[in-house]
């Protein structure tokens, strides 16, 4: 292995490493925290919807169940890729995803180039699908709200996110790999 693929391929790992010890963590836990902000407004909602409504403002009861569901998988998110990938895929999806792939593959002078490049490709994906499937969460509450055009884009992006997290499995399925 001459010293430029050496050098690409510790590159590659550097990469992988800093999606999976920096950035994966940073967003899950931005999503538990975008969890605890949705419950909390659920229940001032909740609150809400006894009282008599001044100033004609009316308070959605599915947008108020919208913001608990939402909030609840934002907190549990680990768990519920888990729940996502054994029921849907029947596959087992590890703690921290993009730790695994680092896992399986040793160090970084063992890689081959096309593996570690894909392995690059599958964090990737495994972050937008993390993004994705957030903002399909929490664009939930807003079809709860009855605005149109929110129902297609919250199902587009849950999907989206469940495909990204999954993107090996689904490859690996349709015998693309």
């Amino acid at each position: 292995m001459s010293d430029d693929e050496k050098n690409y391929l510790d590159t590659v790992t550097h990469i992988i490493k800093i999606l999976a010890h920096d950035l994966y963590p940073l967003l899950t836990t931005i999503s538990a925290l975008v969890g605890f902000f949705l419950i909390f407004s659920g229940f001032v909602r909740l609150s809400k919807h006894g009282k008599p409504q001044t100033m004609m403002r009316h308070y959605s009861p599915i947008a108020t169940i919208f913001y608990f569901i939402s909030g609840v998988m934002l907190i549990s998110i680990i768990p519920t890729f888990q729940m996502l990938e054994s029921t849907i895929f029947q596959n087992d999806l590890a703690q921290n995803p993009i730790l695994a792939y680092i896992n399986n593959h040793g160090s970084s002078h063992d890689l081959q180039t096309g593996i570690a490049l894909g392995d690059l490709m599958y964090s990737f994906a495994i972050i937008i699908g993390l993004i994705s499937l957030i903002r399909g969460l929490v664009l939930l509450v807003k079809l709860g709200e009855g605005q149109d055009g929110h129902l297609n884009r919250s199902i587009i992006h849950i999907v989206a996110g469940i495909v990204g997290l999954n993107a090996q499995w689904i490859l690996g399925y349709f015998g693309w790999l």
